[in-house]
């Protein structure tokens, strides 16, 4: 854990007037997209959504995405969030759930015109975070945890929910999950760990997230593979075997199903216009 303290919550934040680059976009963070001016169309877990002037969108670190831009103006506030550092930081489980997980009638943008103001100013306080500060961290939890709580005021019925202690026992469940992925996990270690029975494990797990823990599990082990593959030049069997994966023929098939390609046709240069996104 003391690992995890010692990094910066922010992996990037900017403000940019620039074209949206087009290609995927692959990453292992949470991103926050605020949007000042100009019109997008963004493809969530492939869900469609136009997206607008004041419009905030909330992507996980397993939501599959990619962007095109509709309008010549294309004015946002973009910030990417280290998972780990970020469950540590966001201490109310219910709005750390927000950028977590999205089940599928999870709606991923939000209108956020009549706080505009609001929003606006705490991406300017975020973009000057100094990540040299010690105290860096705490500051911009307490940001982060201010813009979720307008965004939960905004829109109530699509957030509510009731907090309890198993909303926050499955969510250390999940980051546990997320930093330990290449390692050998059992579902009866994870209940051992977090003294939890296996039956209450599976039904809270998949009523929060949408997913098994073994299928969760082997989403952070496919999108780590997949980011390794894309960026890197070692062999798919050298990778498989690193993100937790014990068998290629399995990993492959797993792969395919997840993506649409091989890892071999996932490769820069190998993946044709308009296929796979991240």
């Amino acid at each position: 854990m003391d690992s995890v303290l010692s990094q910066p919550i922010i992996s990037e934040v900017h403000h940019r007037t620039d074209p949206v680059r087009e290609d995927f976009h692959h990453h292992l963070e949470y991103e926050i997209i605020y949007i000042v001016d100009g019109a997008i169309e963004i493809e969530i877990n492939r869900k469609v959504y136009q997206a607008s002037n004041n419009t905030l969108i909330l992507i996980t670190n397993l939501d599959n995405h990619s962007v095109h831009q509709l309008t010549p103006q294309y004015n946002r506030f973009f910030i990417t969030l280290n998972t780990p550092v970020t469950d540590t930081y966001i201490r109310n489980p219910f709005l750390l759930n927000l950028l977590k997980n999205h089940t599928d009638d999870f709606q991923h943008c939000i209108n956020v015109a009549p706080i505009q103001d609001v929003i606006l100013d705490i991406f300017n306080k975020l973009l000057r975070c100094s990540s040299d500060d010690i105290l860096n961290n705490e500051l911009v939890g307490c940001y982060l945890s201010e813009l979720l709580i307008h965004v939960c005021r905004i829109q109530p019925r699509q957030f509510e929910s009731e907090a309890n202690t198993w909303k926050s026992r499955i969510l250390n469940i999940q980051t546990y999950l997320d930093v330990h992925y290449r390692e050998k996990i059992r579902i009866g270690d994870l209940c051992q760990e977090f003294f939890i029975s296996n039956s209450c494990l599976s039904h809270q797990f998949s009523a929060l997230t949408g997913y098994s823990p073994k299928q969760y599990l082997t989403m952070v082990r496919l999108k780590n593979a997949a980011i390794e593959i894309h960026d890197s030049a070692d062999s798919i069997n050298e990778i498989a075997m690193r993100c937790g994966f014990s068998d290629l023929n399995n990993f492959i098939k797993l792969f395919k199903r997840f993506y649409g390609c091989t890892p071999s046709q996932f490769r820069p240069g190998n993946m044709e216009a308009g296929g796979v996104i991240l």
